[in-house]
C-alpha cells in the first residue's frame, strides 16, 4: 500500500500532527534527540501492524500524557485507514473508509519494515525477536500463516494453563490437543524453514553489495525435534519443552554460528539485508510494495554503504521514511521537528 496523508492525535509527544509523503519515494525526517522522530515511525508502524515495536504487549504508553485515547489515520493507496486506542478497557478499534472493521480485515495488504540501531541489537540478542520478524514477513506472503500461528499460540497457552493447574486430569486434557499441537507446530516450522531458504540467495546479494566481506554469511533455521513422549516429559517438569517456539534462527559462516563476532556496523548491514531481501521477495511473489521505516540510518554506516542503500530504495517499488539528526542536510521538502 502507498502511504499518503498521515494524521496523529494524542500520540506520545504529539497532540495534533499531520504530514504527507506526497509523490516522494523517500521522505526525510530531521530533528534533534527527543523531538519525536522515532515516535512518528512508531505511529506509522502501529497503523500498519496494530502493534508497537517498543512494547508488543500494550499501547498504553503511546497515549499522550493526560489524555484517554490516541487516534491514527492515513490514506493508504487512496483509502482511509485508522486505528483508535482507548485507555479505559485497553481497547483497539479499526476503521477503513470510516467504517469499523475486524482486525483480520484490517491487516490485509499492509506490509512494513522497521529498522533502527535498537532493533538491530534486539535482533542479534533475542531468538524471540528473530522469530517474530520472520512470522510477520511470512504472514505478508502467506494469507493463512497468521491464522495457523494464532491457532498454535491458543493451543500453547492452553497447555500452560493445564500444566499450571491443580487438576488430576492433566495428562488426559493434554492428550486432547496433542495431534493439533504437533500439526500446527510442524507446519509453522516447515514454512519458516522454507522462507529462510527462499530469502538466503537474495539476502546474500545485498550483503555482497553493502559489505563484500560478509559474502559467506547465511541464515539457517534450526528445528528442534519433538520426541514421541514429549507430553510425559512436560508433565514431569510442569512446563512446555517442545514446539516451534523452541526453534532457532542462526547466522552462520562456513557452518558455524558467528553472530557474536560481528561489529556493530556489520550487524546493521546484516539486519538491513534481511529487511531488503524480504522487500524484494514480496515484490516477486505478491507484486506488493513494502513501506520501509529507517530510524537513525546513518549511525555506524560509511558513506559508500549509505549511498548504495539510498540507490536501492530509489529502485524498490516502495516508499521509505528515513530519520536523521543531521539538520545540515535538511531541505525545504523534508519534515523538520523542533
Amino acid at each position: 500500500m502507498i502511504l499518503g496523508d498521515f494524521e496523529l492525535r494524542n500520540f506520545r509527544n504529539f497532540q495534533n500532527f499531520k504530514f504527507s509523503i506526497g509523490e516522494k519515494k523517500i521522505l526525510h525526517i530531521f530533528g534533534e534527540n527527543g523531538t519525536g522522530k522515532t515516535n512518528l515511525l512508531e505511529a506509522i508502524f502501529i497503523l500498519f501492524t496494530t502493534k508497537s515495536f517498543r512494547n508488543r504487549k500494550t499501547l498504553k504508553d503511546c497515549v499522550r500524557f493526560g489524555e484517554s485515547y490516541f487516534h491514527l489515520q492515513a490514506d493508504l493507496s487512496g483509502s482511509r485507514h485508522g486505528i483508535t486506542f482507548v485507555l479505559n478497557g485497553n481497547e483497539k478499534s479499526y476503521f477503513i473508509q470510516q467504517e469499523k472493521v475486524k482486525g483480520s480485515d484490517y491487516f490485509k495488504g499492509k506490509s512494513i519494515l522497521y529498522f533502527s540501531p535498537e532493533e538491530t541489537t534486539a535482533f542479534f540478542q533475542s531468538q524471540e525477536t528473530r522469530k517474530a520478524l520472520l512470522d510477520r514477513y511470512i504472514s505478508s506472503l502467506e494469507d493463512e500463516f497468521l491464522h495457523d500461528l494464532i491457532q498454535f499460540n491458543t493451543l500453547k497457552n492452553r497447555k500452560v494453563q493445564i500444566l499450571n493447574s491443580k487438576t488430576t486430569k492433566k495428562e488426559s486434557l493434554l492428550l486432547l490437543d496433542r495431534t493439533d499441537f504437533l500439526e500446527f507446530s510442524n507446519d509453522i516450522s516447515q514454512r519458516r524453514e522454507c522462507f529462510v531458504e527462499s530469502l538466503n540467495p537474495i539476502f546474500q546479494q545485498f550483503l555482497v553489495r553493502y559489505n563484500p566481506k560478509l559474502e559467506r554469511t547465511t541464515l539457517r533455521y534450526r528445528r528442534r525435534s519433538i520426541p514421541e513422549d514429549f507430553l510425559k516429559r512436560e508433565l514431569l517438569q510442569q512446563r512446555i519443552l517442545y514446539g516451534c517456539q523452541k526453534d532457532e534462527i542462526e547466522i552462520i559462516e562456513e557452518g558455524r554460528e558467528v553472530r557474536h563476532f560481528f561489529s556493530n556496523g556489520e550487524k546493521k548491514v546484516i539486519n538491513l539485508a534481511i529487511h531488503f531481501a524480504f522487500m524484494q521477495l514480496l515484490k516477486e511473489q505478491k507484486d506488493q510494495a513494502c513501506l520501509a521505516c529507517l530510524d537513525d540510518l546513518e549511525s555506524e554506516l560509511d558513506q559508500r554503504i549509505l549511498g548504495n542503500i539510498l540507490m536501492d530504495l530509489e529502485v524498490f517499488p516502495s516508499q521509505a521514511i528515513i530519520t536523521s539528526k543531521n539538520l545540515q542536510q535538511a531541505k525545504s521538502q523534508d519534515i523538520i521537528l523542533t
